[in-house]
């Protein structure tokens, strides 16, 4: 299978680039994987860390695999998998399927 890395970044590139993968990834149904990569962390507010988490999980296919890398430095709660599961479920209302399969890997 062919596999394509898209990259969609507000600061690094260009409005029209993000809107193409963006085009791209809903004309597919959305992706498999999604990662963010020290985004969580620089995020000031609770709510706006959610929106992110929720937008990840909208992107994802049924099934997919979500990765999310935080530097743990600016987070001393460290955002446990249980507690972005339980504050996603909280704010959305809907239950993450197989998230329970994490919540003792925290």
């Amino acid at each position: 299978p062919e596999l394509r890395v898209l990259v969609v970044d507000p600061f690094n590139r260009s409005s029209g680039h993000n809107l193409a993968m963006r085009a791209f990834v809903n004309a597919n149904g959305g992706a498999n994987c999604v990662t963010s990569m020290n985004v969580l962390n620089v995020i000031s507010d609770v709510k706006s860390r959610l929106r992110h988490v929720m937008l990840m999980h909208r992107i994802l296919k049924p099934g997919g695999l979500a990765i999310f890398k935080v530097w743990a430095g600016l987070w001393p709660e460290r955002g446990t998998r249980e507690q972005i599961i339980n504050a996603f479920q909280i704010e959305s209302g809907e239950e993450i399927p197989g998230g329970e399969c994490c919540q003792n890997n925290a």
